[in-house]
């Protein structure tokens, strides 16, 4: 696995650039290229999960499309201040495991990969208390299996 440094701006109208080279998350095949070219954030996360779509909706429930706040500090969460970034992972539950993958949470596009990698691991199940919200998303055909 080869990790780097990613350079990150985020302009006042919420428009996202990062200057980078893919990211290996594992596999490089599995991780989309990271430059936006100015696109925004969201259109950066459906990109990203366009192969599990529902992870975008849950972006779109957790964090409205944002990894920083306005004042440029990675987002945390209202209820648990340890729920962190784009995809509100619980540092407290995941930190460790982020670190042992050399995935820094703060960063958008490791907070990406390992939102995926956890569904990989554990489906939907992280993310159950936005059910609500990101459920009308899924198709009809999919049911989810709460614990």
């Amino acid at each position: 696995m080869n990790y780097q440094t990613t350079t990150v701006a985020i302009s006042e109208n919420n428009q996202y650039q990062e200057e980078s080279t893919p990211f290996d998350y594992f596999d490089a095949s599995m991780r989309p290229q990271m430059n936006l070219g100015g696109d925004s954030m969201e259109s950066y996360v459906r990109n990203y999960f366009a192969a599990t779509p529902i992870l975008a909706e849950i972006a779109r429930c957790e964090s409205h499309f944002r990894q920083y706040d306005k004042t440029g500090v990675t987002l945390q969460g209202r209820v648990d201040n340890r729920d962190t970034g784009l995809m509100q992972i619980n540092t407290g539950y995941h930190g460790a495991a982020a670190d042992r993958l050399k995935l820094d949470l703060t960063k958008p596009a490791d907070n990406l990969a390992y939102a995926q990698y956890l569904y990989d691991k554990q489906g939907l199940q992280p993310w159950m208390s936005s059910y609500p919200c990101w459920s009308k998303a899924l198709p009809q055909s999919q049911t989810v299996a709460v614990k």
